[in-house]
This record gives structure tokens, sequence and C-alpha cells, in this order.
């Protein structure tokens, strides 16, 4: 939308250059400060209000931007979180069942003798 708006802007510009293209041919019956009027409504005022408009959308985007890679770290260390959670918990079962396997051996021993 940005990228729109800077055109408009430029095409603004170049609509009042052919204006003043045909204010130069015509004879002198417009005034320079009709001339000026025209070019200020004709290209600074439309190409101003698009270059605004341009950047506004500019930094709408970036911001846009900057709060989806901000959510993107905020999901990728909650997964490295659980990632570590479950080689935690994975770590901690194996260890109980080893140590039931021991405590299940000894008593195996015990009854044996």
């Amino acid at each position: 939308m940005s990228g729109l708006f800077k055109i408009l802007g430029i095409g603004c510009f170049f609509v009042a250059v052919l204006f003043l293209e045909v204010y130069a041919d015509e004879s002198s019956s417009i005034s320079i400060g009709q001339k000026i009027k025209d070019y200020a409504l004709q290209a600074v005022l439309p190409a101003t209000f698009c270059f605004i408009m341009a950047k506004l959308f500019a930094e709408k985007a970036k911001r846009q931007e900057a709060e989806w890679e901000s959510k993107v770290q905020i999901e990728k260390s909650r997964l490295k979180q659980q990632i570590r959670d479950v080689k935690r918990r994975t770590k901690d079962m194996r260890v109980t069942r080893l140590k039931r396997e021991q405590e299940d051996y000894k008593n195996s021993d015990n009854v044996l003798e």
C-alpha cells in the first residue's frame, strides 16, 4: 500500500508538470499567482497527502512486522522451554525406572538366597 501512495504522489507531480506546460503554451492571460495556486492544488497538496499516507502505511507495516517477530520469538522460547521440560521428565522417568529395576533386582537376589 505504501508503494501505491508513492506512485500516486509521483504521478501528481507529473500531472502538474503537464498542466504547467499547457499554461506555458497559453498566452499570459493567466497570472503567475494563478499558476502557482493551480500547481499547489493540483500537485503539491495531493502529492504531499500521498507521500504522508505512504509513510504512515510503511510505519504500520514495520510495526506489524516487529509485532510478528516478537510473537515468533515468544513462541520459539516457549517451544524451547517445553522441549527442556520434556527432556527433564524423560530423564526423571528413566532414572526412576532404573532405580525400580535395581530394587527389583536386589529383591530378586534376596528371594533366591
